[in-house]
């Protein structure tokens, strides 16, 4: 199986064009490593029992179950880096209905929102649980919760 984003233009054209995201993705990445390695080796132990077309099927779900926990360069383009810090680092925010939103004032400038099932709130939470050393299987159970109810990201 092959490295998400690994030579992949889009990916590419964002690292040039906006350094910060192409830095956060690659942490994210990072994070997600370990459990990415250890799933694809369960999911490669199971396969191997299965016939080839439905051991290329299950490969292919399983590649792009994997590619909706990674930060896509395209995608996540607008993606407000402070809101998925703020989530992924563990920042005590608290919820203000108001906004319909969790709120971590800043000294200065606006306050950094993150809304419920938002990508910065799901992908925040998916590198927080990450770097707890949760199993992909796990996070991939947390991410999906985090969603309920919210439209997917086009």
């Amino acid at each position: 199986m092959t490295d998400l984003y690994t030579g992949h233009p889009a990916f590419d054209r964002v690292a040039g064009e906006v350094p910060e995201l192409a830095a956060v993705a690659e942490r994210h990445r990072e994070l997600l490593r370990d459990a990415v390695d250890a799933y694809r080796l369960r999911i490669g132990q199971w396969v191997r029992y299965l016939d080839p077309e439905d051991r290329a099927l299950r490969l292919a779900q399983a590649e792009r179950q994997l590619a909706e926990l990674h930060i896509d360069p395209v995608r996540h383009a607008d993606l407000d880096l402070d809101a998925y810090r703020a989530v992924r680092d563990g920042v005590p925010m608290r919820y203000v209905s108001e906004h319909g939103a969790f709120v971590r004032p800043r000294n200065a400038g606006p306050p950094v929102l993150v809304r419920p099932g938002s990508p910065e709130h799901r992908l925040g939470v998916v590198a927080r649980l990450a770097a707890l050393g949760q199993t992909l299987e796990q996070i991939q159970v947390v991410a999906v919760t985090a969603t309920v109810g919210v439209p997917p990201v086009r």
